[in-house]
């Protein structure tokens, strides 16, 4: 009995874990995106993965700031004036870093000096 089942296991074609599970809490076979929904998880997983890590990215900034657990001895909104304050200070310091200062690259591009546009 057991070496019939084994054979019927073995000549059976292997699904996919994913697959499986999603028949499992769907109640059925997945069916294929269509080309706009298709398009949309393209795009959309990766901006809520973007956007998810910014998120956490400012809870730790506010949790390790001890500047944001002075101000919140003094009232809930002071504690949140100084959270905002330290997580616009930081990603203002990564954007800046990582793209350029916009103040700079506009008088850079509007005075048409090459040494200051290469800068």
């Amino acid at each position: 009995m057991s070496d019939e089942k084994n054979e019927a296991l073995e000549s059976s074609p292997k699904k996919d874990i994913g697959k499986i599970f999603i028949e499992e809490v769907t109640g059925g076979a997945a069916r294929p995106a269509a080309g706009w929904r298709r398009m949309l998880n393209v795009v959309a997983v990766p901006l809520l993965a973007i956007f998810t890590g910014l998120v956490m990215g400012a809870i730790v900034i506010i949790l390790t700031n001890l500047t944001f657990y002075e101000a919140l001895r003094v009232s809930l909104w002071e504690g949140l004036k100084v959270a905002w304050d330290s997580v616009r200070v930081a990603y203002g310091a990564l954007f800046n870093g990582a793209f350029g200062n916009p103040q700079q690259i506009v008088s850079a591009l509007s005075s048409g000096d090459a040494p200051a546009i290469r800068q």
